[in-house]
């Protein structure tokens, strides 16, 4: 280290001392046991600077120092391709001398073989467990996705067989319930009369079956009476069955009236119950009554008129002319 020697004297005009880069006194710098006056030449120089300018100074030089130093070695760094071995060179322009040694390099020897060795087989390893690691996080999502695409397609497969069950279900119970209808016709009476026929054309029974008419006449007849007490009566009807009954009939009476029964329009209502236990509710059908906007019914004929035949053959005729009209009746 330098000493606290180079101190710029005023009286003096120059440096009162020489720094050395080998730690060389400057001559006069100090006195006694600590730092006093500076004598260069018999000359004594002013004692009133303070502690803070010396060591000011002393770190402009010692910097200067080591700038230089450093200088050196980079010129010496450049050199070493020309001088491969270790120099051992002194700087000047620096006070004493400044060894400064270069090391060539030397091969390495087997631990630092073994631990380059090390370091590139741990990197080679961490490499492949990297790509492993990879390509299982691209399987595992592969097996995911297929999963589940698997799940929705076997929920969709689930959902598709449940609404087929449920399909076949409602078609089974529509093949095989009832179906019971209501129809006014022709009467079996002849011409100006007419029935309501009642069928169960299904494949099961109808059970608790009954009829509601919105219509009903004022006064009860020998017609409306009876046809209200059957629309009333829960019954049973089998399938394939029908009942037939007496509507209304037209004409001139005894009585004076012209009309009796039931009237030409109105809406019948019919109500049942199956023998599937999952119908909780009876079945329910509405079906109109419209006899002047039925057009013309046809009737059975009944051939010509029988008044050239008399006695015995007369009434033979009149008996064919009746049962050609009923078997022709059978059928509406």
């Amino acid at each position: 280290m330098f000493d606290l020697g180079p101190m710029i004297c005023p009286g003096a005009g120059g440096l009162a001392g020489s720094a050395s880069a080998t730690g060389s006194r400057v001559s006069g710098v100090r006195s006694g046991s600590g730092y006093g006056t500076t004598r260069s030449g018999g000359e004594r120089c002013s004692a009133g600077r303070s502690y803070r300018s010396r060591v000011d100074r002393y770190a402009v030089v010692e910097m200067a120092a080591v700038w230089t130093t450093l200088a050196q070695a980079h010129k010496l760094v450049l050199a070493a391709g020309r001088n491969p071995v270790g120099l051992g060179v002194s700087m000047p322009g620096v006070a004493g001398r400044l060894p400064v040694m270069i090391r060539p390099m030397t091969e390495p020897n087997w631990t630092d073989q073994l631990s380059a060795w090390s370091n590139m087989a741990m990197a080679v390893f961490s490499a492949v467990v990297a790509v492993f690691a990879y390509v299982a996080w691209r399987t595992a999502k592969a097996a995911l996705i297929a999963s589940r695409e698997a799940s929705e397609a076997a929920k969709a497969s689930a959902e598709a067989a449940r609404a087929a069950n449920d399909q076949a279900r409602l078609d089974s119970r529509e093949q095989t319930r009832p179906y019971v209808w209501v129809e006014v016709v022709p009467g079996l009476a002849g011409v100006s009369t007419y029935d309501v026929r009642i069928a169960n054309t299904g494949k099961s029974a109808a059970r608790q079956l009954t009829l509601r008419y919105d219509e009903w006449p004022e006064s009860v007849d020998n017609i409306a009476g009876p046809l209200r007490e059957l629309f009333d009566t829960p019954r049973t009807l089998p399938p394939g069955a029908s009942i037939r009954s007496m509507w209304r009939l037209e004409g001139a009476f005894t009585d004076g009236t012209t009309e009796a029964g039931m009237g030409k329009s109105g809406t019948i209502e019919v109500s049942y119950v199956s023998d599937d236990p999952s119908q909780v509710a009876p079945y329910s059908d509405q079906y109109e009554v419209m006899i002047d906007k039925a057009g013309l019914w046809p009737v059975g004929d009944q051939g010509p008129d029988a008044g050239g035949l008399k006695g015995d053959a007369r009434s033979f005729y009149l008996l064919g002319q009746a049962l050609v009209s009923r078997v022709a009746e059978l059928k509406r």
